[in-house]
């Protein structure tokens, strides 16, 4: 090699490289940071499908954690653009948060000089929303987070941790804009799970959630309005590194088509399809797509997951115990969707195989030849009451005589009513709650019946005015309907449950459970309709029944007269009994001499032989 072709080599070599390097530039693909929450990942799928639909090669998706860790990576350019929300985005430049400075054009301003560029809104706004049970909201008339003073002794608050530290629009700050009284300290709980529980158990009045938030999105709860203004909006939006923008020139159209596309109820069910569906957030996002136009159909997703489904009657489907068994069911076969499939006859679905699960009252175990045993119960959900129910000052003597109105279960009464019925048919079958008692102010009828959980939303709201009153059952239950009908049990609606009851009514009630199909072993023959029905539904594993009775959070068994799993084996034993404790320490004090005589043999083997004291003979010369 001479001396003038190595300088034209070394040149050549030059060239090449940066021509390699340009290449692999052109090839790089867009970096999308995401924050640990599913909505950041749906939208990090949806813009990295409208990249890779636009030609633009697949985008890596670089999860980030939190605000401070993904704005970061943002401006050090090792991620091209991100989801924010625009209070967000004003708390981290350490700016007030309040609604006249939260909106996109003045955050997109502030950003600009970080060569940080806010592009269009999304559609939905992100917010804080402080929600409350339908039966409180109905009984207090509750409709404005202001009219949370309504509550004699105060509000109790579940949030996140989070919420109670935050300077401009946490705890603190809304309690004084709006004039509220805390009873005791505010239950911090990080997950939207375990603010749910606590509100639909009583253990708070209001809590507080984000507007997107999945969990809330088949609940029957009431969203306060912020009627003050005190919440800062939180627009979400694509935020872009200016040198991304450089890179990739079309990048910026190509997101533009999801601006104004995500509003909060699209955004609440799409989280909702992730989180308690189990779809995956690429699946999600590429069914919004494919459904909304803006990508080809045949890029959405063609895999199906198996449903379980949860056989009700139209009553207990649209009543209060309703979304709690679908919350339990999704707790306790995560990954699954789950919905209800409302039946005439739900036990029977159940045994036929056609539901997973039965959400059903104990009557629905009965019938006139006796108990049914080819389904089980597997967890409680909570209980039916029988209410009731006159106009103020005209009780009769007798509430079970006279012109009897019930709701209607597929075009009869419900079957727990039918013991107390007797041969009388009722007077009016009413399609609604509101319907019947409307019937009973206008004196259509002379008494309603209704079997439905103490503080059901529709009958609270309809007692609110004073107009009707609740009777009592008292001496009813006799030892011979006892047997006769073992279903029904005496109980009592709590005292201050309804406008105008000061004092406990005593009534009669049953039992709402999850069933299953029961183990049978052998052929056992129960009589009834459902005798003739081909039992080929699967029943609960053990496991499974355990998951569904801590899933439900009512540790109760199942009624002695049903049939049920616990009899055969119990789902949870208790484990802090004393033999349970005896049992642990003599566990334990053999385990101890176990290692002792272990430790014995050890001792012995690595100890040097003894020596040996036996004369010898002399040695030979």
């Amino acid at each position: 090699m001479t001396h003038r072709t190595l300088p034209m080599l070394l040149a050549l070599m030059m060239v090449l490289a940066l021509l390699a390097a340009a290449c692999q530039q052109e090839r790089q693909p867009v970096r999308i940071g995401v924050k640990d929450f599913t909505e950041q990942e749906i939208i990090a799928q949806m813009a990295s499908a409208l990249t890779q639909n636009k030609g633009m090669g697949k985008a890596q998706i670089v999860p980030c954690q939190d605000t401070y860790q993904c704005q970061h990576m943002l401006r050090t350019g090792r991620i091209d653009l991100m989801t924010e929300y625009t209070g967000t985005g004003l708390l981290y430049l350490g700016q007030p948060v309040n609604p006249q400075d939260a909106s996109l054009e003045h955050v997109r301003k502030l950003y600009q000089p970080l060569e940080l560029n806010w592009m269009g809104a999304l559609g939905f706004d992100n917010g804080y929303l402080l929600l409350v049970t339908p039966q409180r909201a109905a009984s207090l008339g509750l409709k404005t987070i202001e009219d949370l003073e309504k509550l004699p002794e105060g509000v109790r608050v579940a949030c996140p941790s989070t919420y109670l530290k935050r300077p401009s629009d946490g705890l603190g700050p809304l309690v004084e804009r709006h004039g509220l009284r805390l009873r005791g300290q505010p239950i911090a709980l990080d997950t939207i799970e375990e603010r749910i529980d606590a509100l639909l158990d009583g253990r708070a009045d209001a809590i507080v959630v984000y507007g997107t938030d999945g969990a809330i999105s088949d609940l029957d709860l009431v969203a306060l309005k912020d009627s003050l203004g005190f919440f800062p909006p939180y627009q979400a939006a694509f935020v872009m590194h200016a040198k991304a923008a450089q890179k990739h020139p079309e990048l910026a159209q190509t997101l533009q088509a999801l601006e104004g596309r995500l509003d909060a109820a699209t955004m609440r069910q799409l989280n909702h399809q992730a989180e308690a569906q189990g779809a995956a957030p690429k699946d999600v996002a590429a069914g919004f797509l494919g459904t909304s136009g803006l990508i080809d159909q045949d890029s959405a997703p063609t895999t199906t997951r198996s449903e379980l489904t949860i056989a009700a009657d139209a009553i207990q489907t649209n009543g209060p115990l309703g979304p709690k068994a679908l919350r339990a069911v999704r707790r306790a076969f995560p990954g699954r969707p789950v919905a209800f499939q409302t039946q005439p006859n739900p036990l029977d679905t159940v045994i036929q195989g056609k539901a997973r699960l039965a959400l059903v009252g104990a009557e629905h175990f009965f019938t006139d030849q006796g108990r049914q045993n080819k389904a089980q119960a597997a967890a409680v959900v909570g209980s039916s009451l029988i209410h009731v129910l006159h106009r103020a000052g005209a009780r009769p003597a007798n509430p079970l005589e006279g012109k009897i109105g019930t709701l209607d279960a597929n075009g009869q009464a419900p079957r727990v009513l039918r013991p107390l019925l007797g041969d009388n048919a009722p007077t009016l079958k009413a399609k609604t709650t509101p319907a019947l008692l409307d019937a009973l102010k206008s004196s259509s009828i002379d008494t309603a019946l209704i079997a439905l959980p103490a503080s059901d939303p529709a009958l609270t709201k309809a007692m609110a005015d004073g107009a009707l009153e609740l009777g009592a059952l008292e001496g009813w239950m006799t030892p011979q309907r006892a047997i006769a009908h073992p279903f029904l049990r005496p109980r009592r609606i709590p005292a201050n449950t309804y406008t105008n009851q000061p004092q406990a009514i005593e009534t009669l009630g049953s039992q709402v459970v999850l069933a299953a199909p029961a183990y049978l072993p052998e052929a056992t023959p129960s009589g009834g309709p459902a005798s003739a029905l081909l039992t080929t539904g699967t029943p609960l594993t053990d496991a499974e029944i355990q998951a569904l009775a801590k899933a439900t959070g009512v540790p109760t068994a199942p009624d002695s007269a049903l049939p049920s799993a616990w009899s055969r084996r119990a789902p949870e034993p208790p484990q802090d009994t004393a033999d349970s404790t005896v049992k642990k320490v003599l566990s334990t004090a053999l385990n101890i001499l176990a290692i002792a005589f272990l430790a014995l043999l050890a001792a012995l083997a690595l100890a040097p032989a003894p020596k040996d004291t036996t004369p010898q003979p002399p040695a030979k010369a």
